[in-house]
């Protein structure tokens, strides 16, 4: 339950390597709904080369 305005921050994922594919109209949907109430990012996998990326290193 949220107690007053209080924003949540919320990170989609994207684990599929199409970029346009059925996986990312659906989270783009979700995020759009999302966002009217909360910060919202989509983070797309396929964008990463290797796990270094992913950890910063």
């Amino acid at each position: 339950m949220k107690v007053g305005n209080a924003m949540s921050n919320i990170v989609i994922l994207i684990g599929s390597m199409r970029k346009n594919g059925n996986t990312a109209r659906l989270a783009q949907s979700f995020a759009e709904g999302a966002a009217n109430n909360n910060n919202v990012e989509i983070v797309p996998v396929a964008d990463y080369k290797g796990i270094k990326d992913l950890l910063g290193g």
